[in-house]
């Protein structure tokens, strides 16, 4: 990504992320999960060595990922589509406000990054795997929702990508760069974590709702597979 908006802002006070108080030594519980969690993918997803402005790592919706057992699969949907997936892009300053790419007499261009949404994607792809060899459900659901019979991971993955399509639209950056660049860390992750069959699982879903939407979808299509297939 080369261009941004300083007066994009997410919502502050949303209630949605846990403030980390204490420090990495006395972190217990979901604290320490969490700080554990941002460590991880610090290193694994590549994050911007400044840091982000709002941390996912301390967020409900990471939580309900990490802990798949806990949270009735559409509450977990429904947190998903209400959330503002914007805000995690925002890379901090050495104050924690947003750090600047550039700045001109009329706008400040804030430094933006993916590799929190690639985070979330993979997350999302490991604790629930879109579909079984059968075309079946893996998750245990008797109804459709309102949001289909999507899994939690393919639910991510439409919000995670219509994040980024809009996102490069408004800045005017070419939308299949932006999008090989969200993808690419969870393809690599998942061969780092020996976990290529949720990936292949859910790439085709990943792959066919992101060629929705771009104008060149069958040249999408074909550059991005063999883009994650390298």
């Amino acid at each position: 990504m080369d261009k941004s908006n300083g007066k994009e802002r997410f919502r502050w006070g949303s209630g949605r992320q846990r403030k980390n108080q204490r420090g990495a030594s006395s972190a217990v519980g979901t604290e320490k999960a969490a700080l554990d969690e941002l460590h991880s993918n610090q290193k694994d997803f590549k994050y911007p060595a400044e840091g982000f402005v709002e941390k996912i790592e301390y967020t409900l919706l990471y939580s309900m990922l990490l802990n798949p057992d806990v949270y009735p699969e559409e509450v977990v949907k429904d947190f998903i589509a209400e959330e503002d997936f914007n805000r995690y892009l925002f890379v901090k300053d050495a104050h924690g406000h947003f750090a600047a790419r550039s700045e001109t007499a009329t706008e400040i261009e804030a430094k933006v990054s993916y590799a929190q949404l690639s985070a979330v994607l993979g997350l999302s792809a490991e604790k629930f795997p879109p579909k079984d060899n059968n075309g079946e459900s893996i998750m245990n659901s008797s109804t459709v929702s309102k949001h289909g019979n999507k899994s939690i991971s393919e639910t991510m993955c439409k919000y995670v990508l219509k994040t980024v399509v809009r996102y490069a639209k408004e800045h005017d950056l070419d939308r299949q760069t932006e999008i090989q660049e969200l993808l690419g860390p969870v393809e690599r992750h998942a061969e780092k974590r020996n976990n290529k069959a949720a990936l292949n699982q859910v790439l085709p879903f990943y792959i066919g709702y992101a060629a929705t939407l771009i104008v060149s979808v069958w040249s999408f299509f074909l550059d991005v597979f063999l883009f994650l297939r390298k």
